[in-house]
């Protein structure tokens, strides 16, 4: 389960705080993201901004998040395409792995897509796999955005979680 949880509000160190049973986490995160598919072919890599809540169980941690990623259009074949965003909310779980703050997941989440020309893939619902590990108060992942809609990338991610409660 993971070391007692700590005596107030703070940084969180390590994967055992978050799946504390009755811990509340917010973590600001960001991302980098690399187009994959049809993506890839109308968008340059992009960025990802956004907030994850969690609430945890004692052996795994419920979260939610919400997000905005932009991915920069790029020229392909003599067609310029537009610059690309997404709006995400998510909700899903994270378990720690007993090996130096190593955790997985997955989030189940709608994103709202906007741009001129998008032609495919639009609003979606889709499921998404995380990984990473927490060392210290820095939370590194990598997660894929592509099991169910049309839209693909992989993200690597960085979070910093506050304990709450």
């Amino acid at each position: 389960a993971g070391p007692p949880p700590s005596s107030g509000p703070g940084l969180t160190s390590g994967e055992g705080p978050i799946g504390s049973s009755g811990a509340i986490t917010i973590a600001p995160f960001m991302g980098l993201n690399f187009p994959r598919g049809d993506l890839s072919r109308r968008s340059n890599t992009g960025l990802t901004f956004g907030v994850q809540g969690t609430w945890g169980l004692g052996v795994l941690a419920l979260m939610a998040e919400a997000s905005y990623s932009n991915f920069t259009g790029k020229l392909e074949n003599g067609i310029e395409f537009d610059d690309f965003g997404t709006i995400e909310f998510a909700g899903g779980a994270r378990a720690g792995i007993p090996l130096a703050g190593l955790y997985a997941g997955g989030l189940a989440g709608y994103f709202l897509s906007y741009s001129s020309d998008i032609g495919e893939g639009g609003d979606e619902f889709d499921v998404v796999p995380i990984v990473g590990i927490h060392l210290g108060p820095a939370d590194v992942g990598v997660r894929y955005k592509g099991l169910l809609g049309d839209l693909d990338w992989f993200a690597i991610t960085l979070a910093v979680h506050f304990r709450l409660r």
